[in-house]
């Protein structure tokens, strides 16, 4: 959560001291900690809530999937942010083309998902036709367009917490990797820490001996405990990357992976 220091929250010093003097005498709460209650309760409605004042022309505030970590099973939080959809130089703009239209949008989802990210929390693909006027093909076709030209994945929820149907960046982590990129690299391009981005190499690895020693795709997926569709994904870079036996073999020797000969 945002932390705003209590003397930038207009509004609740004038209920100060009656609420913390309610607390005091009909919940026993001690007049220290009641004041840091109300200046807690303060900023979290700040931070859910900024005042219009507070608010440049052509910012919203919006709820997103938190990125932080949870516990496994739970649902993921949603946490307000405040996203510029029309900065003041696109308020004047005019489209007079598909181009000009075109690279409107792909400034606006460029700025957004960026400014969800570093509050903490990721745009779905929803969240992004409704906040832009966008249908999903159109939306698409911007964010693989953009991705080939600067080669960056931008933070949507389906990049960065596994969200929605596309595994997309799971195969661009294995192709930049197999294009000479260290981890490091890949992690800022992808909007990933390195922890994520070897977790999927690994898994590309697993799949990679499975497969060596003849393992069908339906054994692979449940050796592995992941869908069929990601498998396929990996089992296509195989085909595309390793015409040969013997290049599978050495890929996987130069990444620490031994083989041994089954009888």
């Amino acid at each position: 959560m945002a932390i705003f220091h209590p003397k930038e929250l207009t509004g609740y010093k004038a209920l100060l001291k009656p609420v913390t003097e309610l607390l005091n005498s009909d919940y026993g709460v001690k007049p220290a900690l009641a004041k840091a209650m109300v200046e807690k309760a303060a900023q979290v409605r700040y931070w859910c809530s900024p005042r219009l004042t507070e608010l440049k022309p052509g910012q919203a505030v919006w709820l997103a999937y938190s990125t932080g970590a949870k516990k496994r099973g739970d649902k993921r939080l949603l946490v307000p942010v405040v996203l510029t959809l029309l900065s003041l130089d696109e308020q004047q703009q005019k489209c007079l083309n598909r181009g000009d239209y075109k690279a409107l949008k792909i400034a606006q989802i460029e700025r957004i998902t960026a400014e969800a990210w570093q509050q903490g929390s990721a745009l779905t693909m929803l969240d992004l036709e409704l906040l832009l006027n966008l249908n999903g093909a159109a939306l698409r076709e911007l964010l693989n367009d953009y991705q080939e030209y600067f080669g960056v994945l931008l933070p949507t929820a389906g990049t960065v917490l596994d969200m929605g149907r596309t595994l997309t960046h799971k195969k661009i982590v294995v192709e930049m990797s197999l294009e000479g990129l260290s981890t490091q690299q890949i992690a800022r391009k992808i909007f990933h820490t390195p922890e994520a981005v070897d977790q999927y190499l690994r898994l590309f690895d697993r799949v990679l001996v499975l497969y060596h020693y003849g393992l069908p795709i339906n054994l692979i997926r449940q050796v592995t405990g992941h869908g069929l569709a990601l498998i396929k994904e990996h089992l296509a870079l195989v085909d595309k990357h390793f015409p040969t036996k013997q290049e599978l073999v050495n890929y996987l020797a130069n990444r620490g992976v031994e083989l041994e000969n089954v009888q």
